[in-house]
């Protein structure tokens, strides 16, 4: 039971720290990210690709936004014939000017007749120190000393199955690239890479978007050469001359026959790579027919380069496009390419982890989470500050109203009086008008005096007693008695009388409106 728990805790934290990891692994990938990172620094580059027959130079530009091909140029030489390096020293100074390009590195792309490709396996052990191991293991895989050559290599796939590496291998021989690089240094060109320039073909196929796993054939009058590439990098290469070369007239078929022969253990390898073959072929004038055959021959899709690249051709150039050149220019510049470079001898260099920008962005996010806790509690504290502030300032205001309020409430209170005392007294003329109504026509009065709550009324009557009956009945009136003694008037055959009686507050009928009254 115990080893169950802890089989089951150590589980857990094996898959929480597997998720922590996956989760801080593009954090520290952005803490950690260089300004001057290729993905998104501007670079510029111009490629000086050495070809039989001359120069070709291409020039462009790449950014976060993408690679930008700004034009090509080319330089011929002697017929049949690699230019001299004082020549192409010369050819390159006339490139810089022509198309314009200020301080670009540059790229020195070799011809495949001058290097050697192989491909070898490794045991997976050896990954950490593959660079001493090759440079340890190299005259053993190539026909150079180590001293003698300029190399590189490419990881093309590690078998975790079966513990092992395969590589493929680059080398050229130093003494011969260094000589054109020695004569440009003398013409104030300095050259960052030396590359091959099929390699660079297999990044520009990538480029235009010809798909995974191509088989290149470059065609001329005199030959051909290829190579195949698997994952972006170059696996093997292979050329040759014609046997009908300089012929007029040579046969298309035994043409297509010889390429077709070489093409033919290249689509073994990309099917048991697991990917679907398919020719990247480039042409000149006079062998524009190789495609359609070719692909009527191997029964594989075939893409023309100098259609499929058209939309690299700048305004106004007339000699067309240097495919090696600018596929120079591209490996060189996008950071996905897997190019060679054999300046480096197989050393890559180490981009270390930006410290202080990294301390900065680390700061920069507990700033803003601190400020994330401490901003609503300030922000509200501010507003109970402003609110506390307008009250001081209102106060007199509040003063003003709190003494307007309390003169309302003695307005109301004195309306109220009034409105009661008005329900609760009826009128004067309400009194005068029950006075005339109720007092018989032989009395009429000398003096009304309304009071409070009651009334005084003087005056003669022929009987005034029975004044008090009828004071009584009314609604208005109530315990009517004379308030001195009445005495007969001889003069007028009348009584003098004097009655006081209380104003009635509670038995007080009010008069229906009309059409009211209830059967």
């Amino acid at each position: 039971m115990k080893t169950t728990t802890i089989k089951r805790y150590i589980s857990i934290t094996l898959s929480s720290a597997s998720r922590i990891r996956s989760a801080w692994k593009p954090l520290w990938n952005i803490l950690s990210f260089s300004a001057a990172d290729k993905r998104i620094s501007p670079r510029k580059n111009i490629c000086l690709a050495i070809e039989q027959h001359g120069l070709s130079v291409g020039y462009g530009s790449g950014s976060i936004a993408g690679i930008k091909v700004q034009g090509t140029k080319r330089f011929p030489s002697g017929e049949h014939s690699y230019p001299h390096p004082k020549e192409l020293a010369s050819m390159a100074v006339l490139a810089l000017e022509e198309l314009g390009a200020t301080g670009p590195e540059v790229t020195l792309s070799i011809p495949r007749a001058w290097t050697i490709i192989k491909t070898t396996e490794f045991p997976s052990t050896v990954m950490e120190e593959i660079t001493n191991v090759i440079a340890y293991e190299f005259d053993r895989l190539m026909p150079l000393h180590p001293e003698e050559a300029l190399y590189d290599f490419r990881v093309l796939k590690e078998d975790k199955d079966f513990g092992k590496i395969v590589l493929v291998i680059a080398a050229a021989k130093a003494e011969t690239v260094n000589e054109y690089c020695d004569a440009l240094r003398e013409k104030g060109i300095s050259v960052n890479r030396v590359g091959i320039g099929l390699s660079g073909i297999g990044a520009l196929c990538g480029y235009i978007g010809t798909g995974n796993a191509p088989i290149f054939l470059g065609i001329d009058d005199d030959g051909y050469e290829g190579a195949l590439y698997l994952d972006n990098v170059v696996y093997r290469t292979f050329g040759g001359r014609f046997r009908d070369a300089g012929e007029t007239g040579a046969g298309e078929a035994s043409r297509i026959e010889t390429i077709s022969q070489e093409i033919l253990p290249f689509i073994d390898a990309v099917r048991q790579y697991g990917a679907s073959p398919h020719i990247a072929v480039l042409t000149n004038d006079h062998n524009n027919n190789v495609a359609e055959a070719l692909m009527s021959k191997t029964n594989l899709p075939v893409v023309r380069l100098d259609e499929k690249g058209k939309h690299l051709l700048m305004p106004g150039q007339a000699d067309g496009i240097s495919y090696a050149a600018t596929g120079g220019v591209i490996e060189s510049l996008s950071p996905k390419a897997k190019g060679f470079d054999l300046l480096t001898k197989g050393r890559r260099e180490h981009v270390g982890t930006p410290v202080a920008l990294t301390v900065l962005l680390l700061l920069s996010i507990v700033v803003l989470w601190i400020i994330y806790l401490v901003a609503p509690l300030s922000l509200e504290r501010k507003n109970v500050e402003a609110i506390e502030q307008q009250i001081i300032a209102r106060k007199g205001i509040v003063k003003e109203v709190d003494a307007l309020g309390k003169r309302i409430k003695d307005v109301d209170s004195e309306v109220a009086a009034i409105s009661g005392f008005k329900e609760n007294r009826p009128m004067s003329i309400n009194i005068l008008r029950e006075l005339t109504t109720i007092l018989p026509k032989t009395a009429w009065l000398t003096r009304v005096r309304i009071t409070g709550a009651a009334v005084e009324i003087e005056g003669y009557a022929r009987a005034a007693t029975e004044l008090l009956s009828k004071l009584e009945a009314s609604k208005y009136f109530g315990k009517a008695e004379f308030a001195s003694p009445t005495f007969r008037d001889t003069r007028t055959q009348s009584d003098r009388f004097s009655i006081r009686m209380e104003i009635r507050n509670d038995g007080v009928k009010k008069e229906e409106p009309v059409g009211n009254t209830k059967k």
